[in-house]
């Protein structure tokens, strides 16, 4: 029982750490689209999707595809660096 509850917490806070790991990832995205003038509207349209469905992902509700990433990378400027510390937390 007691082990369940300690495996239960720890599982709890490998979420809420993932969970925020993904949140800076987007405010850095965030950062970058205020840094080039480009508003989240206007990647939306780019992409092909609706904005309600840029804005699940903008805040980490849903991941970015491959497709996604890549097009927004271009659009942005952004190295190949900061690419993978957005979409892959490398």
């Amino acid at each position: 029982m007691e082990l369940e509850i300690i495996l239960n917490l720890a599982s709890s806070k490998k979420r809420e750490l993932r969970k925020e790991k993904n949140m800076i990832k987007m405010n850095i995205l965030k950062a970058k689209m205020i840094e080039k003038g480009v508003k989240a509207e206007d990647l939306a349209k780019s992409l092909g999707v609706q904005k309600t469905s840029f804005y699940r992902k903008l805040n980490g509700q849903v991941k970015f595809s491959l497709s996604e990433a890549q097009k927004i990378s271009e659009i942005l400027g952004l190295t190949d660096e900061e690419t993978l510390q957005i979409f892959l937390g490398r």
